[in-house]
């Protein structure tokens, strides 16, 4: 007999976009983060961010978001209005999150239609980005229009969606 820490081990190394599309609840979506390496020639690399968004039951968008050394700078000077680093000024703070929000929101936006609960898995910089507190382009906090949930990777969330559903049927 195999030990089953080995076997779950065995699936989630296997598991795939379609794997966790059909375990996602409607009206949510997974939008995992990627920090990595474009080779822009053979010698020249630059650091970027995109942005793998899954519906249920659907398929997976790669979204490109750009160069990892602006999205970056933005999310220091986020963590310094949020942390306090300065003295807060709300107006600087939403000038702050407006500009994250342009770059690491508004290209993922029109892909997620109906969408209200998002997972989120950060990853960089990102990982100090309270989405919840970006502000859209009516001025608007994403709270207001998503619930947000964050998962340190997408194996992770699809863990926790099969031992919920396993439970589900035998419960």
């Amino acid at each position: 007999t195999r030990n089953p820490n080995f076997r779950e081990g065995q699936e989630l190394a296997n598991c795939s976009a379609r794997h966790i599309s059909e375990l996602l609840p409607d009206s949510s979506v997974l939008v995992d983060y990627v920090r990595y390496e474009h080779d822009i020639t053979l010698r020249q690399k630059e650091s970027r961010y995109l942005a793998l968004v899954i519906l249920p039951d659907s398929g997976m968008n790669v979204i490109p978001l750009g160069p990892a050394t602006l999205i970056d700078s933005l999310a220091l000077d986020y963590v310094r209005e949020i942390s306090g680093a300065n003295e807060l000024d709300a107006a600087e703070f939403r000038r702050v999150a407006r500009n994250l929000y342009e770059l690491i929101w508004e290209p993922i936006r029109l892909s997620i239609p109906n969408t209200k609960l998002i997972f989120v898995g950060p990853d960089a910089a990102l990982n100090s980005v309270a989405f919840e507190s970006l502000v859209d382009r009516n001025d608007t906090y994403l709270v207001e229009s998503y619930r947000f949930h964050y998962v340190s990777s997408s194996r992770e969330l699809y863990r926790t969606m099969r031992s919920s559903a396993s439970s589900a049927e035998v419960g």
